[in-house]
């Protein structure tokens, strides 16, 4: 359309305004409308944008870019360099959208030629240079489509939005909706910020979740609060909800939290500029710069604790670096909404709760039967009598103070809000009381189950997830609990060496994961050096879905009777395992309650431990077919021995001959040990390949 048919439509439709860049002939040309109630003042406009600053009637005002890369790739570095003039230009909020013409990731485009690395990195270089978050999106991946059929058909997410950080902290999260494409090449997105509307999205009102925060322990106040909340109530438990209780009244006291403090008292020192100079003024100013330089070292503290940067330890002040990282880590942690079962997306919080609750209520419920005794024959007793003997020795408080001590002291807090750091730090208020409690479970006959309720952290799998099985459950346990969880850990990883086969390489004590990963690629290399002479063998790289989540719980207790371990320490374990209950975070709110049957959390110091065990039995089943001849693995050297899986924790590599009889006794080993463990092979993520040797027909048959 000309600008004169785009006043015209303008007029038509009454809106408040309109911005053309006309077309070059019959391509190019830009145009932006808005609605009646806003105010818009041009900054710059050019064949490839419209830059805009916007005024809304409640005078929040921010800045838009509507953007057009160069379609002809050899001229795309102007546009490039167009966005990091308009990246320089700092007025605040910015929000920059359009058809950029470019891609990010191979992933983001199908059909014909790949993208050039060279292309993708430009174009994400600039993005970086002008500091800008990209959206997350909904809908169909794609937003522009050449529209030819078969082989010709190409598509590509062209289209996009993007929002500095004075934006994202303004407004929140934004998530660019991709709509329906009925006549164009292009979808229309609709980019609408995430920050809930109304309280049907919100959540239920109430008291935010109480955080201990890393800030206060620069506070001498603070010790002196705590020191009164724990000398006022009867048991470790009530006392820490005392503690929470009077440190959120002390912190409102102290004029809340260290953002709202470094914007009040940088703005009492802007009215002070403008007053008189006075003996007064300046003795005024001067406090207040004391003060605010003093928040300012608690702001960075602040940001720190909530940006998870666990690398970077000393340094100047970088507030600014761990605001970015917090911003980064909510905006991609943000849950907007979620397909349920019948493909219906949902957005608001009580259905978007229901969802995950149902799904993971099925995950954790157990549907096993009775176990196959092939997998416990195949496992000997291996806890040496002298291991047996530590694993009973008497607990103690120095263990107890070791395996607190190595808790990461800002890692999340559980349902209590205490992290680590809290106990590290107070330890010798808190110590006596915390060490006996600890004791009582690990040498007594005290339960976990009063600090075993753990909160579920869904963490994205993939970019932009829309369904259930694309988050990650992370658990959030109490720290009172992560201690006695560790404790036992401490003492279960010195007997895993014994109790574990050479074949597994991750969580060992003295044993790398790089040792395995150096075994596979000498075995694959040896196969493949032998070509076409050598054998036929099969190579299966094997994930199994959900590992974690699905380990049966009467399985994993037998797995330790049958190694030998102690009966008293079984039963220290399972208290911890099958004592749990899950409430689900959803915008950041606990949500439902979850009794589970089975699962190990994906955040208990001793999970991947007891995960080791669990696989051991699979171990097991491989061995033992290879003895009895069932299953024959890989020699690189006459005298070497023979190799027919290496394990990588909860991924998996088997070599054995290339036959449909091995293949078949495979599968079996895979039927036996899931229908006795709960684990499920994961075939999207699992691949086969196979030696040179090995015929295409035979390869087609095995798949």
């Amino acid at each position: 359309m000309t600008a004169i048919q785009m006043g015209k439509l303008h007029t038509r439709l009454r809106l408040g305004g309109v911005v053309c860049v006309p077309r070059v002939g019959f391509s190019g040309g830009l145009c932006l409308l808005w609605r009646v109630g806003l105010q818009v003042d041009l900054l710059s406009s050019s064949p490839g944008h419209i830059d805009v600053r916007v005024t809304m009637n409640t005078s929040v005002t921010f800045r838009v870019t509507g953007f057009y890369g160069h379609p002809d790739q050899t001229q795309r570095h102007h546009s490039w360099e167009l966005l990091r003039r308009l990246g320089r230009v700092d007025l605040g909020p910015w929000l920059c959208c359009g058809d950029f013409n470019e891609v990010m990731e191979c992933n983001e485009k199908s059909g014909s030629r790949l993208r050039r690395d060279a292309q993708m990195e430009d174009f994400k270089m600039a993005i970086t240079d002008c500091c800008l978050f990209q959206f997350e999106f909904t809908g169909y991946p794609y937003t522009w489509s050449n529209k030819r059929k078969d082989t010709a058909h190409v598509e590509a997410r062209l289209d996009r939005g993007f929002g500095n950080l004075a934006l994202l902290q303004h407004w929140g999260n934004f998530t660019s909706h991709h709509l329906v494409a009925f006549s164009s090449d292009h979808h229309p997105i609709l980019i609408a910020s995430d920050r809930p509307q109304g309280d049907k999205a919100r959540g239920p009102r109430g008291r935010r979740r109480f955080h201990f925060e890393e800030v206060w322990t620069t506070e001498v106040d603070c010790e002196e609060v705590v020191r009164q909340s724990w000398q006022n109530a009867v048991s470790p438990l009530s006392n820490i909800a005392n503690c929470a209780s009077n440190l959120s009244r002390w912190c409102a006291e102290k004029g809340g939290q260290v953002p709202k403090k470094v914007k009040e008292l940088r703005r009492r020192l802007a009215s002070l500029q403008s007053d008189e100079p006075s003996t007064q003024t300046f003795h005024t100013r001067s406090l207040i710069e004391t003060e605010l330089d003093k928040c300012l070292e608690q702001e960075e503290i602040y940001w720190h604790q909530r940006s998870r940067v666990q690398w970077l330890q000393h340094g100047d002040r970088n507030t600014s670096f761990f605001h970015k990282q917090a911003t980064s880590r909510r905006k991609k942690n943000t849950l907007v909404g979620i397909l349920d079962e019948n493909d219906r997306w949902q957005s608001e919080y009580d259905k978007i709760g229901g969802v995950f609750v149902e799904f993971f209520t099925n995950l954790f419920t157990s549907d096993m039967g009775v176990a196959d005794v092939e997998v416990f024959s195949a496992v000997q007793a291996r806890v040496s009598s002298r291991s047996y003997h530590n694993l009973l020795l008497p607990y103690s408080r120095d263990e107890i103070e070791v395996a607190l001590n190595s808790i990461g002291p800002s890692k999340a807090p559980g349902p209590d809000g205490m992290p680590a750091l809290f106990y590290q730090k107070y330890w010798s208020i808190v110590g006596p009381d915390v060490s006996d409690l600890c004791l009582r479970v690990l040498n007594g006959s005290d339960g976990v189950n009063d600090f075993n309720h753990t909160l579920v952290a869904l963490i994205p799998k993939v970019n932009s997830p829309t369904c259930v099985s694309e988050y990650r459950p992370i658990s959030l346990c109490n720290v009172l609990y992560k201690i006695i969880s560790k404790t036992l850990a401490n003492r279960l990883k010195k007997v895993l060496p014994e109790v574990i086969s050479e074949f597994q390489s991750a969580f060992i004590p003295n044993r790398m994961i790089l040792d395995n990963v150096l075994a596979a690629f000498e075995t694959v290399h040896c196969l493949k050096r032998r070509g076409k002479t050598g054998k036929k063998k099969l190579i299966l790289k094997l994930d199994m879905a959900k590992a974690y989540d699905r380990v049966e719980w009467k399985f994993l207790e037998q797995m330790l009777r049958t190694m030998g371990f102690p009966i008293r320490f079984i039963q220290l374990i399972m208290g911890c395992v099958t004592t749990v209950s899950y409430s689900l975070l959803i915008q950041g709110r606990p949500f439902g309650r979850i009794i589970p049957s089975r699962g190990l959390r994906q955040g208990d110091p001793i999970s991947p431990y007891l995960f080791l065990i669990v696989a051991e039995a699979f171990s097991a089943l491989l061995q033992q077919a290879e003895r009895d001849s069932r299953l024959h693995g890989v020699s690189i050297a006459p005298s070497a021995p023979s190799i027919n899986h290496l394990f990588f924790a909860d991924d998996s590599l088997l070599f054995c001959n290339a036959g449909t009889t091995e293949a078949l006794e495979l599968k079996r080993i895979f039927g036996v040990y899931e229908s006795a463990s709960g684990q499920k092979v994961n075939l999207g993520k699992s691949a086969v390949c196979f030696s040179p040797s090995t015929p295409r027909v035979l390869q087609d048959d095995i798949r």
